[in-house]
């Protein structure tokens, strides 16, 4: 299963949104069934990666796709790997993200 985080309120309350991700991963975790939160346009970055960080620090577990061509990507990939989230890299299109 995919989330997409506009899907579920990033756009609106980011707040919100973390909350039904962690409710999203809770059921699924609880069902076996394995998630992924997609990564969306430029301006949803930062809270979709705040969201999935605080989500992965409560203990939920999924996959989280990073588009390899943004500048921050190595530091992401850092924490995502001190966080012990799985990673899909995708290449996404060309974007300038600091």
């Amino acid at each position: 299963m995919a989330v997409k985080p506009s899907a579920i309120g990033v756009t609106l309350q980011p707040e919100a949104y973390n909350e039904y991700l962690q409710q999203i991963l809770s059921h699924a975790m609880a069902k076996r069934v394995p998630v992924g939160v997609d990564m969306e346009g430029m301006s949803l970055v930062h809270d979709t990666l705040g969201g999935a960080f605080q989500a992965a620090e409560q203990g939920y577990t999924f996959t989280l796709t990073l588009q390899a061509y943004l500048k921050r990507t190595p530091a992401d990939l850092n924490r995502a790997a001190d966080e012990g989230i799985s990673v899909r890299l995708v290449k996404g299109g060309p974007i300038s993200v600091t």
